[in-house]
């Protein structure tokens, strides 16, 4: 039965083509029918065009037989395909027990960058980078990279190449300690020692001073070659580990002016319309912006007007009539139709409610709900959404599990959720979604790494001449 009802409409020393032939085997040997099964390791991809879900996950039970790990799914030919969500390969890292947490494509789409949020505990490097253009079915690990004074890995947003090879922002939401502040880092390529590196951070205060409360986590630009960059501060990690007197949760929204990576203003949204912030789209239109909060409601903000409270930003749209606790997730703002200038649909779900909502906001100050889709079953979570094409989306995927700190970790963020990704199908006129796949992480690796959770994700669509 698919689990959903509609409300309303260390190291790792193998080689890598070693590890993708063992993990093939074992895809085989479980009856997983998988494209890279069906060739022989060094044969081309067939032609025509291409769909995979990349999958960012750990182990629930981390050791040094059960590393941190990508797997690649298919998503190609869509629902009706016969090995659609399929295993196609499994990635290990070199280490384990980090805390797999967000991914980000660079912008030309040949490079995954995933981030960890428990590395710093473990000195082991903040984040990780895989080709996935030499063979997009069977990423390949590049190099790890540490952060220079941030640590604590959250969200990657592809910019403008450097010196040809891509390059990427990331918010970094605490210091090696995994305490305030954080940083805004900025990653390139390094031609010397031939690997990608965080060059240099940013420490979110005004006009470039120091900011203790900066704990940055969502952020977006105004368009690929935009001036202004919104980002909004979530949680200080270290205060989530006992002993502890509580967690302290961020409360401030910040304007950045993107070429000097300087912040120019900064608003306090205040500990009771906040719980700490999460999520920021850049609408398509001017310098308006959406973000988050962890009290179940989003913001409108345009970043050119002064601040007023009250008058901007402004609450905009609400799961509930009462404050619905817990994390408020967006996809990218994607189009109805491709002739239309700006996108007008949006996916947001909400972790404590367990619902997947698509709205329309056309009219970004009063937006509307389409659809109400409820995952079934106890603490069905639903968090991470992404979707195929913002010009043309047919494909929805929702990953379910959060952040649980049980056992040796020892925090105070111990809600546990499911550990599935579920695939929905967008109809045509982007109004309904409907499900067409649940992947359970408990069981899908289990004889490999145990139960896995599911967090980061992100398509690849590509065409195989």
């Amino acid at each position: 039965m698919l689990a959903s009802t509609i409300i309303s409409s260390h190291a790792d020393v193998t080689p890598h083509s070693d590890l993708i032939r063992l993990e093939d085997s074992f895809l085989v040997s479980q009856g997983v029918k998988s494209e890279n099964s069906q060739r022989d390791l060094l044969s081309p991809l067939p032609s025509g065009p291409k769909l995979y879900l990349y999958v960012w996950a750990g182990s629930r039970r981390p050791s040094k037989k059960r590393h941190d790990l990508l797997v690649t799914l298919n998503a190609t030919g869509g629902p009706d395909s016969y090995d659609f969500g399929n295993v196609l390969s499994i990635t290990n890292m070199p280490t384990f027990g980090d805390e797999p947490h967000h991914v980000g494509l660079s912008r030309d789409g040949t490079v995954l960058a995933v981030g960890n949020l428990w590395a710093y505990r473990q000195n082991n490097p903040d984040m990780y980078f895989l080709d996935v253009a030499t063979d997009p079915s069977r990423p390949k690990l590049l190099n790890g990279a540490y952060g220079l004074e941030g640590s604590v890995t959250d969200s990657f947003l592809g910019i403008e190449p450097v010196g040809g090879k891509p390059a990427y922002l990331v918010s970094l939401m605490g210091n090696k300690q995994g305490g305030s502040p954080g940083r805004l880092g900025e990653i390139n390529f390094n031609n010397v020692t031939n690997k990608y590196e965080v060059v240099r951070e940013w420490p979110g205060g005004v006009n470039g001073t120091v900011d203790d409360s900066f704990v940055p986590h969502g952020y977006d630009r105004n368009g690929p070659t935009g001036t202004v960059l919104v980002s909004v501060d979530y949680v200080d990690i270290s205060s989530s580990f006992k002993p502890t007197d509580g967690i302290r949760k961020g409360t401030y929204v910040r304007i950045w002016d993107f070429s000097t990576r300087t912040v120019i203003r900064k608003y306090d949204l205040g500990k009771n319309n906040s719980e700490g912030l999460m999520s920021v789209r850049w609408t398509g239109i001017g310098q308006k912006f959406l973000f988050s909060a962890g009290l179940g409601s989003y913001y409108l903000l345009d970043a050119q007007e002064p601040f007023a409270d009250g008058v901007n930003p402004k609450s905009v749209y609400s799961f509930g009539d009462s404050v619905v606790r817990g994390s408020c997730v967006f996809s990218p703002i994607f189009k109805s139709s491709p002739s239309l200038p700006v996108g007008d649909r949006l996916i947001v779900t909400s972790l404590s409610l367990g619902q997947v909502r698509i709205l329309n906001v056309t009219d970004h100050a009063n937006p509307k709900t389409l659809q109400i889709l409820q995952l079934e079953g106890r603490k069905a979570g639903g968090h991470v959404v992404i979707i195929d094409n913002v010009n043309n989306a047919t494909l929805v995927a929702v990953s379910t599990y959060y952040v649980e700190q049980r056992g040796k970790l020892n925090g105070l963020f111990t809600t546990s959720t499911k550990k599935q990704v579920h695939l929905f199908k967008i109809a045509t006129d982007k109004n309904t979604l409907s499900l067409v796949k649940t992947i359970d992480f408990k069981t899908l690796l289990k004889d490999s790494h145990g139960v896995t959770q599911p967090h980061g994700m992100a398509f690849k669509a590509f065409t195989v001449a």
